[in-house]
């Protein structure tokens, strides 16, 4: 089992690594300007190891953009480790404020961060990835039904994820994530597998689980343990 004394003693440097019993913060990157939230507090009755962002943001430049969406230049908020009991977790985070931002950006952060984080993590020998139950959480204000009459800017920014390639995949998501607040992420959905990867480095699908908040605030705790059941 891979913990924070494996991490801190293998190639990579000791400070990207931190162990954080109770709690984990993840700061909001803020891509965009619709983003409000500053962060979100991660609670849980286990033991997080948190991974900094800077192992996968000082190597953005090596990486391709396979296309407009899915660009492995871009990475997710937050990554860590959550050892609870007899379970363990890899846990990918991406804060957003409105849902339509998060439908538009945050699928795609989560899954290119996904695969670079399982590559990196792939070459340490106490890494077993079957230990580990693989979770993305998408954090965001509740989802809105948005109006075109009443609200000009609102439907401007709807009509935006009406359109482009991965149109249809973002609509099913979101029915998805209307009704049940979680779903499969496909990776064949992104085209992965178009990129020549090590068979058995990833899975075929991402559990995702949306997670809304209260709209208009600017931090919030959220206890895993009521969500990782």
């Amino acid at each position: 089992m891979i913990d924070i004394a494996h991490l801190q003693n293998s190639i990579y440097a000791p400070c990207l690594f931190e162990e954080k019993p109770a709690q984990v913060k993840i700061i909001n990157s803020k891509e965009g300007l619709k983003d409000k939230v500053e962060h979100i507090v991660l609670t849980s009755s286990g033991k997080f190891v948190n991974i900094s962002n800077n192992i996968l943001r000082k190597s953005r430049e090596i990486y391709n953009t396979f296309d407009r969406s899915v660009s492995f230049q871009k990475d997710c908020d937050g990554i860590c480790l959550l050892h609870r009991g007899n379970r363990n977790f890899l846990i990918f985070t991406e804060v957003k404020s409105s849902f339509s931002n998060m439908e538009e950006k945050a699928y795609f952060q989560l899954i290119t961060s996904y695969v670079r984080c399982k590559a990196f993590l792939s070459t340490l020998e106490d890494y077993i990835p079957s230990e580990f139950e693989e979770v993305a959480l998408a954090i965001s204000y509740p989802y809105v039904d948005h109006n075109p009459i009443s609200n000009n800017n609102q439907y401007q920014e709807s009509r935006q994820s009406t359109y482009g390639k991965y149109a249809l995949l973002k609509k099913r998501y979101r029915h998805q994530l209307k009704a049940n607040s979680q779903l499969d992420m496909n990776i064949a959905d992104f085209e992965i597998n178009k990129l020549h990867l090590r068979e058995g480095l990833i899975n075929e699908s991402l559990h995702l689980i949306h997670i809304p908040i209260e709209n208009g605030s600017e931090s919030a705790t959220i206890d895993i343990d009521n969500i990782l059941l």
